[in-house]
């Protein structure tokens, strides 16, 4: 079953998930968003729940000549993500169990796998 919602504001009930996989949205959040979008995330996923996300790198070809971390293209909001920025974002609350960079023609996006933790470090 899918459902529409939005993802600063799950309408799902506390710890109802044991996995939440994002192809595509965080990179698209506005740093101002991103307190408000984890709580949702966290707030929907059970405690040792995995959380699997897909989010642009410095590869991804709207960056590669840039140093921006973000820009509006075709009206919408895109930002990059280094190493550093997920693990920053992510490694208090979650333990990172994979971080794997696309190589190749299709280069451009980090694939994490991580689970939450049951407390915060």
């Amino acid at each position: 079953m899918f459902r529409k919602a939005d993802v600063l504001c799950l309408p799902f009930p506390e710890s109802s998930f044991d996995i939440v996989l994002d192809c595509g949205c965080l990179h698209h959040q506005r740093k101002s968003d991103w307190p408000a979008y984890k709580a949702s995330i966290l707030g929907v996923l059970r405690p040792r729940g995995f959380y699997v996300l897909s989010v642009f790198s410095p590869e991804f070809h709207l960056f590669r000549r840039s140093r921006m971390k973000w820009h509006i293209a075709e009206g919408a909001y895109r930002r990059r993500f280094t190493r550093g920025d997920i693990l920053a974002l992510f490694g208090r609350e979650f333990e990172i169990l994979n971080l794997l960079k696309e190589k190749g023609n299709h280069r451009g996006f980090w694939h994490v796998l991580m689970r939450r933790r049951a407390e915060p470090v």
